[in-house]
């Protein structure tokens, strides 16, 4: 029992970081397609192992252009491979936790190849705690790949210095991995920051630096083009809009689009990026040192790109958490007790308070009491009965007494900081995922509008036109029901007895033009939209 009585060293051994990352990595992976990525990304899955659609993302029947396919290859073979206990989405959703443990993993070996083993925990740490992928790094997310892909770059760029023919083979994979996930913004990331880095500090100025990034080009130059190759043989239609959406893909940013990254970055980024901004500024004299000029660069070229992009999503931002993950990293042991405390203290409080609340739902749930937090609760889900399950209990307990623990017997530390805030972020999303995961899936699955959209399908449909019908509901309920519709937004001019669209429930039928008969609505719980079936009438 001399656990219990002696302090819990920080920062936490290796072995107890491994723990965490698997914890949080893997919890919450179980649930139904949600929208919007979650279900695009299960769609595009499900195309490939039902339809054969391996070659450029598929969603219900067109193209998916965002994308490129390396994630979905692993999601499909793991959903494969697990299929004999693990519904399809479950199984592809594993890719998602092994993409997060390797970005994890590889994050924590560029910041100990560049500082030292206690700078890679804290790097670890602070990725680990960063709130922009709470849900998105459980989500089937072709961005994980990404990242994961930009991490292993990353990785080899620090690693050259000292094994440069390997660096060169690892940075080729990185390269085409994040192009082959997310098309050319994700592959411009790393192939610039590479760039950059050679401009801007003379460790990399070198020769042998020279001939590891000369091996990636070649080796992303082989992987792609063979991709491409294959694609060009089977899909050269859908290989030729995929470039052509590629290259127009960036844009020049305006002030109000890099307006609402920085808003967007405030909190995806928390907490890493107020701890890289006090070393950056505390070492501005030192700027020109490898250990601030290398994440510095790939910051900035991360930046670039991404305010690029169209839309202020937080998916688009999460190339940015890596750099900012690495500068927080050096950052964390040389924090101010004062900032640290405050730090420690703020996440303690803070994810104490939010899992009490947690707490407090689920037990209102279950017994009504308070009653006021159970109409909440109802009125949020109309329709919802919630169901007491041992093992998500036991699972929340269990949560909640390694969260006290750690921070009743965690030792002082500078270090108490980031481990509080991760484990914090860790401990939410267990608790949330253990007691509230039934009702969160009542809200937004789509399994049962899906179901009864195929349903009330007169006999013998073959040809839905639609209108206006989101991409995740396309794949929900391609994935759900086997609809597959013909949109006249994407230009399909095709007469279809039957029309299926989605609607305000103000709109009227009249809107539509003559010769239409509605047969059925429906929609989720506590959506206002509605999804309308019509029949084509003679």
């Amino acid at each position: 029992m001399n656990w219990l009585v002696r302090r819990l060293p920080l920062p936490p051994a290796p072995a107890l970081l491994v723990s965490l990352a698997i914890v949080y990595a893997v919890t919450g992976l179980g649930h139904d397609p949600w929208k919007t990525d979650d279900a695009i990304g299960t769609g595009i899955v499900s195309q490939m192992l039902r339809h054969g659609q391996w070659w450029i993302p598929t969603l219900a029947g067109e193209p998916f252009l965002e994308d490129g396919p390396l994630y979905y290859w692993i999601a499909a073979a793991l959903a494969w491979i697990s299929s004999p206990v693990l519904e399809l989405h479950d199984g592809a959703r594993l890719a998602s936790g092994a993409m997060m443990l390797i970005a994890l993993l590889l994050i924590r070996r560029a910041a100990t190849e560049l500082y030292g083993r206690a700078e890679g925990d804290g790097a670890a740490l602070a990725l680990l705690g960063s709130l922009g992928l709470l849900v998105h790094s459980h989500e089937n997310l072709s961005e994980l790949g990404m990242l994961a892909a930009h991490a292993l770059a990353l990785f080899a760029m620090v690693l050259a210095r000292r094994r440069h023919l390997l660096a060169g083979v690892l940075l080729g994979l990185g390269w085409s991995g994040a192009l082959l996930s997310k098309g050319s913004g994700g592959a411009l990331i790393p192939v610039f920051t590479a760039l950059a880095i050679a401009l801007l500090n003379r460790q990399w100025r070198t020769r042998r630096y020279a001939a590891s990034v000369a091996i990636a080009a070649a080796i992303a130059t082989a992987l792609c083009g063979a991709w491409m190759l294959a694609a060009q043989a089977r899909s050269p239609a859908a290989l030729g809009a995929w470039i052509g959406f590629q290259k127009g893909l960036l844009t020049v940013p305006t002030a109000a689009t890099i307006a609402d990254y920085g808003v967007t970055l405030s909190w995806v980024a928390w907490p890493a990026w107020p701890i890289a901004l006090w070393i950056l500024w505390e070492w501005r004299r030192r700027l020109g040192d490898a250990g601030l000029t290398f994440p510095l660069a790939a910051l900035l070229v991360s930046a670039a790109i991404v305010t690029t992009t169209p839309g202020s999503r937080e998916v688009n931002a999460l190339p940015l958490l890596l750099p900012l993950a690495l500068l927080a990293g050096v950052g964390i042991p040389l924090l101010r007790r004062g900032a640290a405390s405050a730090l420690a203290w703020f996440g303690a409080i803070t994810f104490s308070f939010f899992g009490a609340l947690v707490w407090l739902g689920w037990f209102a749930m279950m017994s009504g009491v308070p009653e006021q937090v159970q109409r909440n609760f109802a009125k949020l889900e109309p329709g919802h009965v919630p169901q007491f399950q041992w093992p998500g209990f036991a699972f929340a307990l269990a949560f909640t007494l390694a969260w006290l623990f750690l921070l009743l017997r965690s030792e002082r530390s500078v270090f108490r900081s980031i481990t509080f805030w991760a484990a914090g972020v860790a401990l939410l999303w267990g608790l949330i995922m253990s007691l509230w995961l039934d009702w969160i899936d009542y809200g937004r699955t789509y399994r049962p509008v899906a179901l009864a959209l195929e349903k009330a399908l007169p006999p013998g449909t073959r040809c839905i036109e639609s209108r206006n019908l989101g991409e995740a509901q396309r794949a929900a309920f391609d994935y759900h029901a086997g609809v597959v519709t013909h949109r006249i937004e994407a230009g399909d001019r095709r007469r279809c007895p039957v029309l299926l669209i989605q609607a305000h429930p103000d709109d009227q039928d009249r809107s539509l033009g003559p010769g239409w008969k509605r047969i059925w609505e429906g929609n989720r719980p506590r959506d206002k939209e509605r999804y309308r079936l019509y029949t084509r009438q003679p």
